[in-house]
């Protein structure tokens, strides 16, 4: 196997999350819920990871870790993620227009060197 890790592109679309929203009191519990992408089993397989393990996702704005988990109902090449503070790192908010709806990102395994 390749030491060199995998990356894809990855197009993050957000939701509202309801029940993350009534977490945003409990710090630790919003964070944990609010750092969650769901992705294709196809790009889990491409990243080379299961369900459960973190990835990091950056563009030119930043960069974050997340955990990734199956959802069966997500395209390939997309990632469907809550909107929070977390996502907001990767957002362009030029001319006061932010874009949280096809955030284009490059996701590889969650590693420190990034």
């Amino acid at each position: 196997m390749s030491t060199q890790e995998t990356e894809i592109p990855l197009v993050v679309i957000t939701y509202h999350d309801g029940f993350l929203w009534s977490l945003k009191h409990k710090k630790i519990e919003y964070e944990n819920k609010a750092a969650l992408i769901f992705l294709s089993e196809e790009d889990l397989k491409a990243l080379n990871i299961r369900s459960g393990q973190e990835i990091t996702l950056k563009n030119r704005l930043g960069k974050i870790k997340v955990k990734a988990a199956l959802d069966d109902s997500c395209p390939q090449g997309f990632g469907l993620m809550p909107k929070s503070f977390i996502i907001n790192r990767l957002i362009s908010f030029e001319d006061n227009l932010p874009d949280s709806k096809g955030i284009k990102t490059v996701a590889g395994k969650g590693r420190e060197e990034w």
